[in-house]
């Protein structure tokens, strides 16, 4: 309706209405924001992306002069989040924070969305990385080298938990079983704590968990972590080699919170929360809270934001298409 508009007017106003479309969008950008965000998260509040995100907000909304209003809607390992922001305007004034759950879900064969274009990224706000942890009773393994040489000696013996059947954890074992040729056993469990308490058992022989859960049972010796799963040591945990080391250089995997918007948001007004969302991860008191949490800050260009999340889904993709994984 709008090109035959313009097409009817004189040529003083299609040059007029050419100058609004132009310059629309830095227009809107330098009102924003004159209300609330508010900003969808995908689990339940109390939890983990719940204390990031309100971390994140207390520092970053006085610096965009608005408040924001944290919306929980859990459900779908991500999915009602991503798909009600997906249908909200694309003005910046609803946002989502992205897990990789959402890369992993737009990665499956017959996927409910694709982030890559029905979402517009910001900026990552934290990594966290995931740990590798054994038995110490069951086995004798020190490091993750010591680890799969073990998985080679004893093949199809081991099992590996996680903390669900599609979660990130269980495509990490895939891809550790990929990447080194042993042959896992994947027992997944029904969250980290059920997974954790497997682990202690020995219904497991290994896990890929959180610090969070893992910590209390590394303490009394009970297990042992024997990896981070990032390419380089964690400092939360620096006794732990990196993958790097451990010989696995292209395994670098990190959970995240990552900023993202409804696709088509204007570039300046995603650009103005980006610049609000890096500054606000230079200021001591929430890498501090961070540290809290086990998460190192993150940030980013835009390019870079979407640069990452097209690569994150292509690895995913990648994992489930070589490991024939079902999880639809």
């Amino acid at each position: 309706m709008l090109v035959r508009s313009v097409l009817l007017l004189p040529a003083a106003a299609v040059a007029a209405a050419v100058v609004f479309l132009t310059h629309a969008s830095p227009v809107l950008a330098q009102g924003y924001p004159d209300k609330p965000i508010r900003l969808v998260i995908p689990f339940p509040a109390g939890g983990g992306a719940d204390a990031t995100v309100r971390g994140l907000v207390e520092t970053m909304g006085p610096k965009l002069g608005q408040k924001f209003i944290i919306d929980p809607r859990p459900g779908g390992g991500g999915v009602i989040s991503i798909q009600h922001v997906m249908a909200q305007p694309p003005d910046g004034y609803t946002l989502v924070n992205l897990t990789n759950s959402g890369a992993v879900r737009s990665a499956m064969p017959n996927p409910p969305f694709d982030i890559r274009k029905d979402l517009a990224g910001v900026a990552p706000i934290n990594w966290t990385p995931l740990y590798v942890a054994v038995n110490t009773a069951k086995v004798p393994s020190t490091t993750l080298k010591q680890l799969v040489e073990y998985a080679r000696v004893h093949p199809g013996t081991l099992n590996f938990g996680s903390y669900g059947m599609g979660s990130l954890a269980h495509l990490m074992i895939e891809f550790l079983g990929q990447q080194t040729g042993i042959k896992i056993t994947h027992v997944p469990y029904n969250g980290e704590a059920a997974n954790a308490a497997a682990l202690i058992r020995g219904d497991s022989d290994a896990a890929i968990g959180s610090l969070l859960s893992l910590q209390p049972q590394v303490a009394t010796g009970k297990i042992r972590l024997v990896s981070t799963t990032t390419a380089k040591r964690s400092p939360f945990a620096p006794d732990a080699p990196g993958m790097g080391e451990s010989g696995i250089p292209d395994f670098d995997i990190a959970t995240y919170s990552l900023l993202a918007a409804p696709a088509g948001t204007p570039r300046e007004i995603l650009q103005k929360v980006n610049e609000a969302l890096n500054a606000s991860l230079k200021d001591k008191s929430l890498t501090e809270y961070f540290a809290k949490l086990g998460s190192i800050p993150a940030g980013g260009t835009l390019e870079f934001t979407n640069d990452f999340i097209r690569k994150e889904v292509a690895l995913y993709g990648k994992i489930i298409t070589e490991g024939k994984l079902d999880l639809n």
